[in-house]
């Protein structure tokens, strides 16, 4: 009886759970416990495809800030836009140092 349950649990099928697209574009960061200071800031479109990833050096990004949930959503609005617009983020030279640029300002 225990072998039937064991081998009955075991060849059960596991189906992966797909994405569902989501209403708005989002934003991430990713931080780890090895390198605090350093950060990855990702964008993602409403299909979960990624717009946008920058690496942040030397600096602490504190999502818990209303202050920096208003950058991020401001420039997500920015990077969103161009998107749409069909415009090569990656590798551009006026999107290099995006985030970096505005945690420098005197705004922030």
């Amino acid at each position: 009886m225990f072998l039937v349950i064991a081998v009955s649990i075991f060849t059960i099928p596991a189906s992966a759970q797909k994405m569902k697209p989501s209403p708005e574009p989002y934003w991430v960061v990713e931080n780890n416990l090895k390198t605090p200071k350093n950060s990855v800031v990702c964008f993602y479109n409403t299909d979960h495809a990624l717009m946008y990833k920058e690496n942040i050096q030397n600096k602490k990004i504190n999502v818990n800030r209303e202050k920096t949930r208003r950058m991020l959503d401001a420039m997500l609005t920015e990077v969103a836009t161009a998107w749409n617009q069909k415009k090569q983020l990656n590798g551009e030279e006026a999107w290099e140092g995006l985030v970096a640029k505005k945690l420098k300002s005197k705004n922030f």
